[in-house]
């Protein structure tokens, strides 16, 4: 079990999904709980929605971001600095913590 959890998450965070393209993250977690819903669906917004026993009483909603920081490279200066811009917003200061 442990090691199905370990590539479950190794599948989840080399799927690249920058804010506004979260559908191969989104892919990865649907054929992971697919085993453990009666339902997968996506809403107008591209949310991934599953449920089990969805009438059930008392209902609870697990809920968690699917996106991860992106940048686009705009320019390569001739000493191969890159200049870039973010893909969604970040805080700056977590960048250097960031691979």
């Amino acid at each position: 079990m442990e090691e199905s959890r370990v590539a479950f998450l190794r599948r989840l965070i080399s799927s690249p999904s920058p804010s506004g393209f979260e559908q191969p993250a989104q892919a990865t977690v649907r054929e992971e709980i697919k085993h453990y819903t009666d339902e997968i669906r996506t809403d107008i917004h591209g949310n991934a929605i599953a449920s089990l026993n969805g009438q059930g009483a008392p209902r609870v909603m697990l809920e968690a971001h699917c996106d991860e920081l992106g940048f686009l490279i705009r320019y390569i200066d001739e000493n191969g600095f890159l200049y870039f811009a973010p893909v969604g917003g970040f805080d700056p200061s977590t960048l250097p913590g960031n691979r």
